[in-house]
């Protein structure tokens, strides 16, 4: 949720903490899926199933892997999601994981040795806080250098320090049982949506530097638990600043449009 606090604290902390507010005595709206998380859910399903192939020395069987995501993907469409111009289909989101988890694989993928994969890490803060992530890939490329890479698919690119801040200090601070090489890289690799019209884009890799990610990273946490008790102190969700020039700022995209966790949605939505 860190890269999403620090777009607009007001829609994070309600996706995040939605059960605290709602006992607290505010409404707040359902939540779908957008299309897009069910493409990228998916996506990553078939790239974690070529890297577990890969750390076990077995073949990747491509088809079987993206046939089973596609009934996932089946599956969550099923139970209703948001869809947008760029998937406006189940057909298009076919094309369209095909298309990207194969530009993946060619493009990177077979150019990184796999050390863990979907590496869940929770570690002690203060105050009965706890930190916890899910560390897409940890692995090592052909000069044997360990990165900590996080695969993202959607239409725009975005920043992603103090995510990836976070999963660093997580390494740091509570390193899993057999984990002893320092992470000396951290990167975003980017696989865009794209419309069935248009050709797949390529990888696009962004590599961050780790030490201003952890530092934004625990500015970021700071901020939340420091938030997190002003509300607990005045049960007023004005304390979570709001953020009306976000792209996210609407009725599809926030649980807390147009509601009494956020008034001044309201006033938009109604002027």
């Amino acid at each position: 949720m860190l890269p999403a606090y620090n777009d607009c604290p007001r829609r994070a902390v309600a996706r995040q903490f939605r059960r605290k507010f709602e006992k607290a005595g505010f409404s707040l709206k359902p939540e779908l899926p957008s299309i897009g998380a069910v493409v990228g859910t998916t996506t990553h399903s078939v790239v974690e199933g070529y890297y577990f192939s890969r750390q076990k020395l077995e073949n990747f069987n491509e088809e079987n892997s993206i046939n089973e995501a596609m009934q996932a993907l089946k599956n969550e469409a099923g139970k209703g999601c948001i869809w947008d111009d760029s998937t406006p289909s189940v057909e298009t989101a076919e094309r369209q994981i095909r298309r990207m988890t194969r530009v993946y694989i060619e493009e990177l993928g077979k150019n990184l040795t796999p050390i863990a994969t979907e590496l869940s890490i929770v570690a002690e803060f203060e105050d009965g806080w706890k930190l916890s992530g899910h560390i897409d890939l940890l692995a090592k490329d052909k000069d044997g250098k360990l990165w900590l890479r996080d695969l993202k698919t959607g239409a725009v690119s975005r920043s992603y320090h103090a995510q990836l801040g976070a999963y660093s200090l997580l390494y740091r601070s509570a390193p899993p049982e057999g984990f002893a090489d320092k992470i000396e890289g951290a990167a975003i690799d980017f696989v865009k949506r794209t419309p069935k019209t248009r050709p797949q884009d390529s990888v696009k890799i962004t590599e961050y530097d780790i030490a201003l990610c952890e530092q934004t990273a625990w500015a970021t946490i700071h901020r939340i638990k420091r938030d997190m008790d002003l509300f607990d102190n005045k049960i007023d969700p004005m304390v979570f600043p709001e953020n009306p020039m976000s792209m996210l700022c609407n009725k599809t995209y926030c649980i807390a449009h147009n509601t009494d966790f956020c008034p001044i949605t309201k006033e938009k939505e109604n002027g």
